[in-house]
Parts: C-alpha cells; structure tokens; sequence
C-alpha cells in the first residue's frame, strides 16, 4: 500500500470518526468560539492600552486562537497513541510494515486539518469582535501558512516526546501539561513578553509559541510578508531541527522498550 493511500486511509477514518460524534464536535466548536468572546470581552477592558505596539483586542484574540491551533502538534502524536492503545489496535497496527513513526505521522494528518480550520473560524469571531485583522493578500497568506506549518514542526519535538511517555507510562502526560502551561504564561499568548520578569522573558524564548504569535500578529494584523517574520521563522526552523530528532529518538526507544518489556497493548 503506498504512502499516499496510507495517508488518505488515516485521513477519512479519523473525519468519520470525528463525524460520527457530531455533538462533541458541536460542543468543541461552540467552547472554542466562547473561549475567544470572553478572552475577547476581557481584552476590550485595556482598549485605551497597547500590547507590544498592538490593540489590546488584536494582541490577545490572536494569541488565543494562534495557540490553541499551534498546540495541536504537540497534542496529536500522543493522542494517536493513545487512541490506539484504547482501541487495543496498537499491537496490531505495530506488526504491520508500516514504521511506528509513520503511524503516529498519519494519524496527525486530519487534527492538522483541524487545527487549520478552527484557527481561521477564531478569527472570523476575533474579526467580529473588533481585532484589527488586516484583509489577506497573497503574500500575507503564504506567509501565515508558512509561519503554521513552521511552527508545527517546531512543537512536533515536544510533541513526538508526549507519544513516547504515552508509549511508555500510558496516562498522565507531564510534557503536555508543561507546554501547555508555561506556553500560557511566558509564551506571550495573553500579554506582551516584554512585561514579564527577566528570568521567565528568558525562559519564553525557548518555547515555539513564542515566536509563532510574534510572527501571526505581524502577518495578521499588519499583513506583513514572509521578510516581516524571517527572525522568527528562522528560530522556529532551528527549534524544529533540534527538537524533531530528538523527539523522533524518544518515540523509536519508547516503542522497543514496551515491546522488550511486554507493555505495548497495556492500557
């Protein structure tokens, strides 16, 4: 079976399964834009402020919905994982000749997809609450979905981490919930980097989300090009090439130790 029809196979089981629950999706869809009204209503509070030479409403409806499409690659590997191991297929699935990497790879596909939809449906409904979203262009276009794709291997290091402790350790997945939490806090998502402590400004430059919102709100609310955001994408390419390998490491060793150790259909 070619690597095309792999991916198309992963890709219309998961859109069905994911149709097939349409209340959850509902409910996804409605707590995603509830989430962006209210952190929209809060921002409006600081109308008369600017956040790193941005409006109030503009910085942070951008931060909010840029970081929950971005931290889709750090949640997806492991939630294939997972997935499979509830379903009680990961054995199955891992005697086949398809690569365990590759797996987990595919199944990302379609929550990308997903990803990529629900972050332009947010900010429609940042949009419509008053950010100053500059209309798209062409080079503006290409330079938000570079900017994504970038960020995405950025935090698929992370995210090729949080299969392994999967693999691994089942539940309770502490590099998710660190991501997650200090990406909220030192990442620039709700407020300028800048008004933070030193240590923590420092420990933010670490992290992708960082440099992704720094480079969406160029793109979105300046329509700045691909030269506007070339020192963020370019840091982004270095955490990604440092992160992928080590990740890629991580889920490799994790797969051989669970079958060496007989854990691997453990749920």
């Amino acid at each position: 079976m070619k690597l095309l029809d792999k991916a198309w196979a992963c890709v219309i089981k998961d859109a069905r399964i994911d149709a097939s629950y349409k209340l959850s999706f509902l409910i996804d869809v409605v707590d995603g834009l509830i989430m962006v009204a209210a952190y929209g209503l809060l921002a409006g509070l600081f109308v008369n402020q600017r956040f790193d030479g941005f409006t109030p409403q503009g910085f942070v409806l951008v931060g909010v919905a840029g970081n929950a499409a971005i931290m889709t690659a750090l949640i997806c590997f492991s939630q294939a994982v997972r997935g499979l191991q509830t379903a009680g297929a990961i054995k199955a699935v891992l005697a086949t000749p398809t690569p365990a990497l590759t797996v987990v790879l595919l199944s990302s596909i379609y929550p990308f997809f997903r990803a990529a939809l629900d972050l332009a449906m947010w900010l429609v409904a940042a949009w419509l609450l008053g950010a100053p979203l500059v209309g798209p262009t062409g080079e503006s276009l290409l330079a938000a979905v570079l900017v994504f794709v970038v960020s995405a291997a950025a935090m698929a290091g992370p995210g090729f981490g949080s299969a392994a402790f999967a693999v691994v350790f089942k539940r309770g997945d502490p590099i998710v919930w660190f991501y997650g939490a200090v990406s909220l806090l030192a990442g620039g998502v709700l407020f300028p980097v800048a008004a933070l402590p030193v240590w923590l400004r420092e420990a933010g430059h670490w992290l992708p989300t960082t440099h992704a919102l720094e480079a969406l709100r160029v793109v979105l609310l300046e329509g700045g090009g691909i030269s506007a955001v070339r020192d963020p994408l370019m840091t982004l390419g270095i955490l990604a090439l440092l992160g992928v390998p080590a990740g890629m490491l991580a889920l490799g060793w994790s797969v051989r130790h669970a079958r060496r150790t007989g854990t691997l259909g453990h749920v």
